[in-house]
């Protein structure tokens, strides 16, 4: 049974940056879109902690599927995927030009982990997260951007330390090959390291438009 709170955050609008409550806490997007699955509330929160502290990935698995239910096929593709093809190679080309055709991303992209954390951990969430909406959308993903300084975690920082914290912590080297592509985090707070993340990516790609799927925000009051 899902908790009260479930469901009761988001606005008719399923783009958060078309969403007053959600734009007045987040630092100003360097990016296109905004979906999430709802505020960070039980069952989402219980899911994330599982994830990233309690060491069982599989609960990745549970909240791709909670984002494909309640985000991505009634507000995302819609009508736009392409049909199920029996040939493996004229799917994968067939749905990537529905994609581009169709504005659904045509690549996902993981927020990645610093090498100290990943250590610890053992795996990117981020990235967990990246593989299990792939297989789900068909959509094909890339570790695209790196973080070359680890960073204090953000819980415990105000909004200017969290722009401090995460200044020059990632770079893109690669020019992409696609018009429109999809960051993956597990939550987003004030938005401060998703910017960082795609102020990376559009240093080398200034026209690329970006969407950004999080599991959870913690911007709706």
């Amino acid at each position: 049974m899902l908790e009260d709170g479930f469901g009761q955050h988001l606005s008719a609008s399923p783009d958060l940056l078309r969403n007053p409550n959600a734009l007045k806490n987040l630092d100003t997007p360097n990016y296109d879109h905004l979906f999430a699955i709802d505020n960070y509330v039980w069952p989402i929160d219980k899911l994330v902690l599982d994830m990233k502290f309690g060491n069982k990935p599989v609960a990745a698995k549970a909240l791709a599927m909670m984002f494909m239910r309640f985000v991505f096929w009634p507000c995302i593709a819609r009508t736009s995927i392409a049909p199920y093809s029996p040939a493996p190679e004229r799917a994968c080309s067939s749905i990537y030009a529905a994609n581009a055709a169709n504005g659904v991303p045509q690549l996902l992209i993981p927020v990645p982990l610093s090498n100290k954390r990943y250590w610890q951990r053992h795996y990117n969430q981020a990235q967990l997260l990246c593989d299990c909406l792939s297989i789900a959308t068909h959509i094909p993903n890339q570790p695209i951007v790196r973080r070359v300084k680890h960073t204090l975690a953000q819980t415990e920082l105000n909004k200017q330390q969290r722009i401090d914290n995460v200044c020059n912590a990632f770079e893109c080297d690669l020019i992409i090959n696609a018009k429109h592509i999809a960051v993956i985090d597990d939550v987003i707070t004030t938005g401060v390291t998703i910017n960082a993340v795609c102020q990376a990516i559009k240093t080398r790609n200034p026209t690329i438009k970006i969407s950004v799927w999080t599991m959870a925000i913690t911007l709706l009051k």
